[in-house]
Order: C-alpha cells, then structure tokens, then sequence
C-alpha cells in the first residue's frame, strides 16, 4: 500500500507509557500497523520506533498521537510523520537532533542545507504555522512544531534537553536565555547574530558545563570575519603587519529591482533596518578616531568604488574599533566597517528620518496624510519642501523625499496608519508592503574588503576580497542563502566533532573558519580575491 504513514518516535517511550498510548490510539481507530524498526534504550538513552499505519481513520489517528507526544512530558520524546514510501529511508535511530528556533526568512536554507542528511533529524519551532511547516519540509527528516517559543520556555525546555545542537534564529534579545538552556543540559548552541555582553557573560558557564555556543555564523556577521581572517592571517604567517583595514556588506535588490525611490527593498528584518539606521559609529581613519551619532548616521554616507559597474555608498557601521584587538591588527591606522547601499538612499532616508517617520511617538492621526501634516506642523514648516530647506541640510533633495512619499501613497487621506501608537511601527509596515520583492525580482548580497600590509623588507601588499551572490526567482534568496548556510555549516561542524573549542565562540579561527569557507564554496559562495605587490 501506498496510502500509509510512517511515523518515528524517539524518547522515553516506554516508561512514560507513550508507545503503549499510541498504539491504543492506532487499534481504537481501526487502523493497521507495523513496526518497521524498534530500538530500546540506544546508545543516547532513549528508545526509537518507526511504525507504518495503514488504512481505517490513520489521519485522525496522526492528528491525535502529535497531540498526544507534548501531553506526556515525561517522555522527552519527539514525533515525526512521513508519507509511506520513504520507509526505506527511514533507518538510522541515531539520527542527531538539530532544533531551530526560528522560522524567519533565513531559516529554509539552514534546513535544507542541514537536512540533506538521512542522520540529521531538523526540529523546527515558531510561532507561524505555514512557516514551521514550509522551513521543516526542507529537511528530509524534519518536524514542525509551532508553538510561542519566547513563551512556553517549559515545552521550549522539553525539546533543548533532548538535541544535539540548539540554532537560535530568534531575535537577539533571546539568546541569553536560550544559551542558559543549552548549559543547564549540556547541549551545544549556535546563533548567527553578534555576541552580546549578556551572550558572553555566560562565557565561564560553557566552559564548566563542557559545551559550545558558536555565534556570529550568518552573512555580516559570519562570512564577513571568515573571508578577512584568511587574509590576515595569512599576511601575519609571513611577516606581515595590517596597516589598512576596510570591510563593507549589504543586502540589496539586484539592479534591475532596486526600482523604487529608495532603490532597497527587504531580505532581512524590516524594523532591523530602521532600528540600525539610528546605531551611532566610530572608526579609525588614517590614525584619527571618528565619532558619528545615530541620529546622524544617514548623513555619513560615502561613496564606494569596490563594484564598478555599480553606483554605490557605504555607511559607518557601528563600533569598528573593536575589531583592532578581536582581529589582532594593533599597527592599522584605518579599521573601517560599513553598510552597502545603492547611492542616495542614506539622504533620501535622513531626510525621512528627519520628518520623524522613525520615532516612536503616536502618530496623531488615523491615516498617513494627517501624519504628515501634523510632523509639518510641529516643525513649522507649511510643506515638505520648507520642512527639507529648514531642516536637513544642503543634501538632501526636497522633490526627492516629497517623490518618496507620493511613491509610498502618504499623500493622500485613504492610507490608515497600521499601528496608531507608534510611528516608527506604522513606517515600518508600511515600507515592507511596498518594498517587496516580487515573484520575478531577485536580491543581491555584496562584501568587499580591502587589506593593505607593509613588510620588514619594505614591501607593501594591496588585498582585494568581493563577494557578490544573487538569488534565485522564486527560489533561495541570497540573504536567506549566505546567513542560513553559513549558520548550518556551523552546526555542522559541531556536530561532526570538527570544533574542540568550548565555551563562547565566534568564527576567527583557523579551526572554524578554514573548513567553513571550504564547504561555503561548495555551495557557490566563492570570494573572488587579488593582490597587488609593491616591491621598494
């Protein structure tokens, strides 16, 4: 028969009465069953079964038994369902159990990636139904459970204790109590998001408890430092030091999309946008530390010449000078990080900014042209063109920003404000139902460095290191690509016993970084690099 389930159940099935509850369910339902495989008590402690149920109401009797896994607690114990068919496939009880918290925009290509293999099992977790689901079919062994994972930390808790590797795709603010988690009950973590004091405070905790939490394996950060930290330290192996450094990456739309004012449309989080326009920088530029505050972020764009063919700028991206000591470069008189572009987006922003569309004040009106007339209003000004002269600087250009927000329709009294509290959430709606990306439109993701060495025989090296990855229509983003493969080799690596390393870790060692370009570039994902030598 072709018509049957099969279903896999790993945990404690016999002392919590599981596997007797669920073979009631199939008998009461008039269904047939047959054990394909049973494993008691397995190397990890835990008993496997794989049962194919036939005929009668299995697909009541399906519905019910995952209903039935959470209820018992006792039995740690995770159900997966697959069409019959696939019996054949369905052999390893050892399978490693890879638990995503998170089923964002990033997250189908950690599972794809992951999930290629018949001996990883991907549990996906969230709160949206359609996307745990459509994350989990990635896998070839991947389960769906949507739930509040921010919330129910007990079920949350019940599935951490029985993985191989926790992957913490949620914002964050979460990490930390996540990463508290996996230390509680030795299991090992990823996250691609920057380690935040809160993430390294635990530092000591991993070490005692023997465990990894791996972060920032993503794009910008992840790749970023991996592609840098080759060169680098390869310059250093032979003598080298680093007088220049310049690292700068962006998601956009590919040029042929960037076809609205902004030239930007959404591949990451939308308020992440907004929020990181307002993060104040500091750099280093030819020996001189220079300050921008937040507020002024968007007024502190540059040019960049790193892609020709394209017209571009960068802004500063926060604290750079953080990385002369977690880079090793003490010697370099510029250490530069920064946000790509496409130009003139950063004064078309400010120029919105400064109208006060990413506050979070009340919006003071029901639809957006009463928003911007009370913004006006408060500013003095009578239209926005006054408000541009007055307010924002010679560059920004007033029929560009007053373009903008005829583009987004804020013109006109029919468009209601989605979130009447709050400005900065009503934007952000906003911005993400007009900037999407559609169905025959793809994304772009660009990293360019630029590494200058001097050596003791006066020998100086000009490095060059660019990354340009597109997506595909309807297909892979090449956001959700870079981050979610980058993030799943890291888990990899963990769980093939690649990584010794224990405590909080990011990817800057040769250890982590060397086999995850290599695997990277599998993947397509290849820098193109050059240097150029100036000998005295």
């Amino acid at each position: 028969e072709q018509d049957g389930i099969i279903i896999q159940l790993d945990g404690h099935l016999f002392d919590s009465g599981l596997i007797n509850n669920v073979l009631d369910l199939v008998e009461d339902r008039a269904c047939e069953v047959d054990i394909i495989k049973m494993e008691v008590r397995g190397e990890d402690g835990k008993s496997h079964a794989v049962l194919s149920v036939t005929g009668g109401q299995k697909d009541s009797v399906i519905a019910e038994i995952e209903d039935l896994v959470p209820k018992l607690p006792r039995a740690e114990a995770t159900c997966a369902v697959y069409e019959k068919g696939t019996p054949a496939v369905v052999t390893d009880l050892n399978q490693k159990q890879v638990l995503v918290l998170g089923a964002g925009r990033v997250a189908n290509s950690f599972a794809e990636y992951v999930g290629r293999r018949d001996d990883r099992k991907v549990i996906v977790c969230g709160n949206v139904e359609a996307e745990v689901k459509s994350v989990a079919g990635e896998a070839k062994f991947g389960e769906g459970i949507c739930f509040d994972v921010t919330s129910d930390t007990e079920r949350l808790e019940s599935l951490v204790k029985t993985s191989d590797v926790v992957v913490s795709l949620l914002p964050a603010p979460f990490h930390p109590m996540v990463g508290n988690m996996c230390i509680d009950h030795g299991v090992n973590m990823v996250t691609a998001s920057y380690v935040s004091p809160a993430v390294a405070d635990l530092e000591q905790r991993c070490l005692d408890a023997g465990i990894t939490i791996l972060n920032e394996v993503g794009l910008d950060p992840g790749m970023d430092h991996m592609s840098a930290m080759r060169i680098m330290d390869d310059v250093k192996a032979r003598g080298g030091t680093i007088k220049h450094f310049s690292s700068v990456c962006g998601g956009l739309p590919a040029p042929e999309a960037a076809n609205n004012p902004l030239m930007y449309k959404f591949s990451w989080s939308p308020m992440g946008v907004l929020t990181a326009s307002g993060n104040s920088a500091t750099y280093l530029k030819g020996g001189k530390v220079v300050e921008v505050e937040g507020s002024e972020l968007l007024n502190n764009a540059d040019d960049l010449f790193g892609f020709p063919t394209m017209n571009l700028e960068c802004l500063p991206n926060r604290d750079s000078l953080i990385y002369r000591e977690l880079y090793d470069i003490p010697d370099a008189d510029t250490v530069f990080r920064g946000t790509i572009r496409f130009k003139g987006f950063s004064q078309l922003m400010y120029g919105l900014k400064r109208l006060g569309l990413l506050e979070g004040s009340p919006c003071g009106a029901d639809d957006w042209k009463g928003v911007i007339d009370k913004l006006l209003e408060k500013a003095g000004a009578k239209n926005v063109e006054e408000f541009v002269r007055d307010n924002c600087g010679g560059g920004v250009d007033a029929e560009s920003v007053k373009g903008c927000l005829e583009w987004l329709g804020m013109n006109g009294s029919d468009l209601k404000v989605s979130h009447p509290s709050n400005i900065v959430e009503s934007f952000c709606t906003l911005l993400e139902n007009r900037l999407l990306f559609t169905g025959s439109e793809r994304d772009m993701v660009l990293m360019h460095h630029d590494i200058r060495a001097t050596f003791p025989d006066g020998t100086l090296e000009n490095h060059s290191s660019s990354l340009q990855v597109y997506g595909q229509v309807n297909e892979m983003s090449a956001m959700c690509k870079t981050v979610g493969y980058t993030a799943a080799i890291g888990a990899e690596l963990i769980l093939n016993g690649d990584i010794k390393e224990k405590g909080i870790l990011t990817p800057m060692t040769p250890s982590i970084y060397e086999k995850s370009l290599e695997l990277l570039e599998e993947e397509g994902l290849v820098f193109d690099e050059s240097c150029t030598v100036i000998r005295k």
